[in-house]
């Protein structure tokens, strides 16, 4: 039995060794000018908020690879290019990132698609009550 904690305690070690600094936090990214243009902050920073959303909750992934979890964004070239969330009550303001081409929203509220960009190129959303 030891053994197998042992074992256990090891795989998780190495997998934590081998993930480190492979996952970013949207929280790190939003403010800095370097990693996000400024527009793609503010927008993204007003959008969560309508959205009782936390930055913190958001991974960012970046090229090649894709979503991953439930909350995520795509980012190339300091642009935010696709949206991963779920819970999502309003759309609005995300006409304003450029490079938006992708949304995927889980458990859509309100069904409001009023708001929805007009650059999407990909829109996959699923809830209880789609209009």
């Amino acid at each position: 039995m030891q053994k197998y904690i042992k074992v256990l305690l090891m795989v998780f070690g190495l997998s934590q060794l081998f993930s480190c600094g492979q996952i970013n936090q949207l929280s790190g990214w939003i403010g800095n000018d370097k990693k996000l243009s400024q527009q793609d902050s503010t927008v993204m920073s007003k959008w969560l908020l309508d959205n009782a959303l936390k930055a913190e909750d958001f991974n960012v992934i970046e090229p090649p690879k894709g979503h991953r979890g439930e909350f995520s964004v795509i980012v190339v070239d300091q642009h935010i290019e696709s949206i991963r969330a779920k819970s999502v009550t309003s759309l609005k303001g995300l006409s304003k990132l450029p490079a938006l081409s992708s949304l995927e929203l889980n458990n859509f509220k309100n069904a409001d698609l009023s708001d929805c960009p007009t650059q999407l190129k990909s829109l996959r959303i699923s809830g209880k009550t789609l209009a």
